[in-house]
């Protein structure tokens, strides 16, 4: 069983969510721009704030859509 590698919310604002969770996880995002912002945890889940209207291809889910990636060994 392959464990969750990269969790990708859309946001309106990724530098004022980063600073929601930033205060909520009590650690810094290891880059914050305008359109994107990333958490890396010590176990290597990553956590990113894409600006729901930068993503290419648009995003089609409804508010609150985000993504999960799940690391295959087989697909490496």
């Amino acid at each position: 069983m392959s464990d969750p590698t990269y969790v990708l919310f859309y946001v309106a604002n990724p530098t004022r969510s980063a600073a929601f969770y930033a205060d909520l996880l009590g650690k810094q995002p290891v880059e914050n721009s305008p359109g994107f912002a990333l958490f890396v945890f010590g176990n290597g889940l990553k956590f990113g704030l894409w600006k729901r209207d930068e993503i290419e291809p648009a995003a089609s889910g409804a508010p609150g859509s985000s993504e999960i990636c799940i690391r295959s060994e087989e697909h490496t």
